[in-house]
């Protein structure tokens, strides 16, 4: 025969797995994109306080990404010692060059940025490449970004 303590710590422990179980599914069916799921990735990074790196990857320009989104959440939310970024561009970089630009400007009295880009796209546009390149010098002159490297696939 069971205990009581026992009992009642088994019955915690099952809600325990219940609760965590239909939040996986809520998170599971929702539609990605909207606002819920911007406040959930909001959320999810702003309680992330041990974070100091984050890769971003956008495969397959996966539906419902949305970069200036990301990069609004990453200013906003970013614990305090996050500072070490890579950004994998998949697709044409110029949608995403005012987004970054304006991700960089906002980091402003924060700890400097690490940074590592990958491109999977290099040989579709060199204008693009040198764009890019100028708006990472500009703000590692600032001192907002502190290092960079750039991959290429």
């Amino acid at each position: 025969m069971l205990n009581d303590n026992f009992r009642n710590r088994i019955n915690d422990e099952n809600r325990e797995v219940n609760e965590k179980n239909v939040n996986e599914k809520r998170l599971e069916n929702r539609p990605p994109g909207g606002e819920a799921d911007k406040q959930f990735k909001e959320k999810l990074l702003a309680n992330s306080q041990h974070l100091d790196g984050l890769a971003i990857v956008n495969e397959d320009n996966e539906r419902g990404f949305n970069y200036k989104d990301v990069y609004e959440i990453l200013t906003r939310s970013s614990p305090l010692n996050l500072s070490k970024f890579e950004f994998v561009f998949e697709e044409r970089l110029m949608p995403n060059l005012k987004f970054l630009e304006s991700f960089l400007n906002n980091w402003k009295d924060r700890q400097p940025i690490l940074l590592q880009i990958s491109l999977n796209c290099i040989n579709k546009n060199q204008s693009d490449m040198k764009r890019l390149k100028l708006l990472i010098l500009k703000y590692k002159r600032e001192g907002i970004i502190k290092k960079i490297d750039f991959k290429f696939a």
